[in-house]
């Protein structure tokens, strides 16, 4: 009896050991196993995506005032961008995109990040954003002919 609940504990254990190992992988690599939500979906349905952590596809735009998440698809709603979740700034990949220092450039972006909708909001320049992105990851960068004005 005692080697069974031994043997019982042991799997036990292990099994632990084993969510816990999964668990801490996601958390350093939050774009596996992550489907790429379309931008105007998270938009479109904020509270089936608020406070999830999402990989997206959408332009990213920058000025002096406002760093945000758009797609042409969806033009009248944008994401406010923030950078306090990003896993390493080294990963700013966007910012060795040449045409980010010239004004109204745009670039898009692959991100994985931490989507949050209006129910918190405003967020942003002057409260002007509905949703806010919470960047964690960038997976691709590739600068795009796109003016978009803010």
């Amino acid at each position: 009896m005692k080697n069974t609940h031994n043997v019982l504990f042991g799997v036990l254990l292990v099994i632990a050991l084993l969510l816990l190992a999964e668990c801490t992988f996601l958390q350093r690599n939050p774009s596996e196993k992550r489907p790429t939500v379309a931008f105007c979906d998270l938009i479109n349905n904020p509270t089936k995506f608020h406070n999830k952590i999402v990989r997206t596809n959408a332009l990213f735009f920058n000025n002096s005032e406002n760093n945000a998440l758009y797609d042409s698809a969806c033009p009248d709603l944008s994401a406010w961008v923030e950078y306090d979740l990003l896993d390493d700034p080294r990963e700013r990949k966007f910012e060795t995109v040449p045409c980010l220092t010239r004004p109204l450039c745009n670039v898009r972006v692959t991100a994985v990040g931490l989507f949050q909708g209006p129910s918190e909001g405003p967020y942003g320049h002057l409260d002007g954003y509905k949703f806010r992105f919470k960047l964690m990851r960038i997976e691709s960068v590739e600068p795009v002919a796109v003016l978009k004005k803010r």
